[in-house]
């Protein structure tokens, strides 16, 4: 049966059954009065119902933005709203396949989520648990005389309406046929900014490549891709499959990318708006329809049960009027009614809403494109003035890269000279070289330094500047082989240090095996390193590779030898392991007398303990010692010769005689 049309079959039948048994005459003129009379007022609200929900659509052909390259800057933005209006209000169609979608139509929606709640077995449901309900509390004389009484019909009519569609049950059946339309009408919003977006950025792909140039366009649409980055897409969705079924029509304007870009931003805006507004005006269906359905289809069924009970028309059943109210509550015309109230109680809020929601999507593209010309002011206004970097950024991929170099120029050489290395080709030179180069022009302030360390290590032009060797090398002079064994060692921390550092210490210091260079350059800042570097000047070959070993192997011999004043004579000791030890063992008392027979047993020399202990205390050790020593010595020369001085003297005082 079509919607909304009524269905008489239940009216039909019961006059027809009861003519059979009545005398013609009055009867028969009021019986075929009444009919006509019904007929008319159930068909004709229907019918106008049905005009009043369908709305006229104009078919619009597909647009070619031509209007889109002579817009003016300031025209953009309504340009784009005038676009999204359009198809949000429902001017055009959307091509879906081989079907064609109007937008939002919330009829189908309706029916569709109906059939899919089940609505009808719920109607049903709640109807005769009022009927049932109404039968057993009802006063005997109350039912009888309601199969009569045309006005105690509509009375009971009334009762039974207001219990069922007030009923919990019912209550629940509406929350999920409004959860069920808003998940419609959120795919129906994301189906219509799907297409709003591609046809915005189609035009404004029109705009940008007429203004400034399909370079600037390939930078607009990544730079809005990194802002719809995070969305992410639900397998078997049939919103996320409806936003690639719309988009994928403007593929070969739009591109793969292109596609893709304004998929995330379709998905993006609807769960930022369409998801929103999709719950807000379809979550209040049901406090809404509540206080309305048993208001609009009591009347529809009162005048069934009211007009068609006439006073001679006595029903034997004690349940009088019940099963008629029960059959017209759960009738197709009532049901119809119902989802005509659904949708009246949605539309009015939803053409409210609808034109805001266009004005956001089309203002959400417009803002990531005024996002961008401040983000690139600079680049979009030499792009207009200089014809000489209009055509490098033309022959540039890396817009966002070409920026940091203009920007970067700017600030390093100002504007005249900008100039003028634009027009004697320097900066396309700078501008074709790979990343890095404009933190390398602020490093050096010089172009030419630039264009040096690019033919010297063209490739690596961003670790140069990260590890700051343009600020301690000259391009010019620096050997090639050395930035390279730097820039090939892939140790931040270990390259850091080592970038400090001054050529010729570097090259002493490349002497070690790469793994140990490592180790140590981690630990050791450029002051110790510097100091490494000495000690393995004034080694032999075997005295620097027992060294580096100590070092890399024993962590405390670092303490010992690096920064200290007794490197050198740690490194020049016979046994440098004895030496470390020496120097690692705390400077105190108990320590002293082992320190001591070090020395004296030759492990270490005395410098050493100099070193360590300082000159006082070392001279105070073996310089007492060795008074006393010499004291004794003496002492024992006394006793020695003493005999023979006096034998000598007697001696002589023998000649004397």
């Amino acid at each position: 049966m079509p919607k909304n049309q009524v269905d008489c079959s239940l009216i039909t039948r019961y006059h027809t059954s009861r003519a059979a048994r009545k005398p013609a005459g009055l009867h028969g003129f009021w019986t075929a009065l009444l009919t006509l009379t019904l007929l008319l007022a159930l068909v004709v609200p229907a019918h106008a119902q049905e005009t009043g929900a369908t709305s006229d659509t104009v078919t619009v052909t597909s647009n070619d933005f031509g209007a889109c390259e002579s817009l003016s800057e300031d025209a953009v933005r309504n340009e784009l709203n005038v676009i999204a209006q359009s198809i949000f209000a429902g001017e055009g169609t959307i091509d879906h396949g081989a079907e064609q979608l109007a937008p939002v139509d919330l009829n189908a929606l309706v029916a569709q989520e109906w059939a899919a709640q089940n609505m009808d077995a719920a109607v049903d449901a709640a109807v005769a648990d009022a009927v049932a309900y109404v039968g057993s509390t009802g006063s005997m004389l109350d039912t009888f005389l309601s199969g009569w009484s045309p006005d105690k019909a509509e009375e009971l009519t009334a009762e039974v309406a207001q219990i069922a569609f007030s009923s919990e049950s019912f209550r629940r059946a509406l929350d999920d046929l409004s959860m069920g339309i808003a998940v419609g009408l959120e795919t129906q919003i994301g189906l219509l900014s799907a297409e709003t977006v591609s046809q915005n950025l189609l035009c404004l792909q029109r705009f940008i490549e007429q203004n400034y140039s399909s370079a600037i366009v390939d930078a607009f649409r990544s730079d809005v891709q990194r802002g719809a980055d995070a969305v992410s897409y639900t397998p078997g969705s049939e919103l996320d499959q409806g936003i690639l079924a719309v988009l994928d029509q403007h593929r070969p304007a739009l591109g793969g990318l292109g596609v893709i870009i304004a998929a995330q931003i379709s998905k993006k805006l609807v769960q930022r708006l369409g998801r929103s507004l999709a719950r807000r005006v379809a979550g209040r269906v049901t406090g809404r329809l509540l206080g309305r359905v048993g208001s609009t289809v009591i009347p529809l069924a009162g005048w069934i049960i009211g007009g068609g009970l006439i006073v001679y028309d006595v029903v034997d059943s004690l349940d009088g009027a019940l099963p008629f109210i029960e059959q017209s509550l759960t009738s197709d015309e009532v049901k119809a009614a119902i989802q005509v109230e659904v949708v009246n109680s949605i539309a009015p809020e939803l053409r409210r809403e609808l034109p805001q929601v266009a004005r956001d999507v089309a203002d959400d593209l417009y803002t990531s494109w005024l996002d961008f010309k401040r983000q690139y002011r600079q680049l979009l206004t030499w792009a207009e003035q200089s014809a000489r970097f209009d055509a490098v950024l033309a022959a540039h991929t890396d817009v966002a890269e070409l920026a940091l170099l203009l920007d970067t120029a700017l600030d390093v050489l100002g504007p005249a000279q900008l100039t003028a290395a634009l027009d004697d080709g320097t900066f396309a030179q700078l501008a074709a070289l790979p990343a890095g180069a404009a933190p390398l022009l602020k490093a050096t302030g010089s172009p030419d330094a630039v264009l040096a360390w690019a033919a010297l290590t063209p490739e690596q032009l961003d670790a140069v500047a990260e590890l700051g060797l343009a600020q301690q090398f000259d391009p010019h002079t620096v050997d090639a082989a050395l930035v390279t064994a730097l820039l090939a060692l892939d140790e931040p921390a270990a390259q850091a240090n080592l970038a400090q550092l001054e050529p010729a210490t570097l090259a002493i210091l490349f002497s070690v095996s790469r793994p140990n260079l490592i180790a140590l350059a981690r630990e050791m800042d450029p002051t110790e390193l510097t100091e490494l570097a000495v000690l393995i000047e004034m080694s032999d070959e075997a005295g620097a590779t027992e060294l580096i070993t100590t070092l890399v192997n024993e962590p405390a011999a670092m303490r010992a030898i690096i920064g200290t004043s007794a490197g050198r004579a740690v490194v020049t000791s016979r046994d440098l392991g004895a030496a470390v030890a020496f120097m690692n063992r705390p400077a105190d008392a108990l320590s002293a007398a082992n320190d001591l027979m070090a020395v004296l047993q030759g492990k270490v020399g005395l410098r050493l303990f100099g070193a360590k202990y300082g000159w006082p205390v070392t001279a105070a050790a073996f310089g007492l010692p060795l008074l006393i020593a010499l004291g004794l010595l003496v002492s024992l020369l006394g006793l020695i010769v003493r005999p023979f001085v006096a034998l000598g003297a007697l001696f002589r005082r023998s000649d004397r005689r």
